[in-house]
């Protein structure tokens, strides 16, 4: 489905991920941390049931830059 892919087509490192639908469209979102990369990776899912590769776009990935974890999650 594409969530093992970054928006370059990079094969990522993904590791400890949560699903959730962060932004209320009502379709289930992936976030992950991206060990090849320092970043964290956040995958939309869109309505036509396509991944987006999200992390720049909604800034994750610049705010994340500078850290690489074992596990996140989404948090209300």
């Amino acid at each position: 489905m594409g969530v093992a892919y970054d928006d370059k087509g990079t094969v990522v490192s993904g590791m400890g991920g949560d699903a959730a639908d962060y932004n209320n469209d009502g379709y289930p979102d992936v976030f992950y941390n991206n060990l090849s990369v320092p970043d964290l990776g956040l995958v939309s899912r869109t309505k036509a049931e396509a991944l987006l590769y999200s992390s720049p776009a909604t800034g994750v990935a610049r705010l994340s830059r500078a850290s690489l974890g074992w596990s996140n999650a989404f948090v209300d």
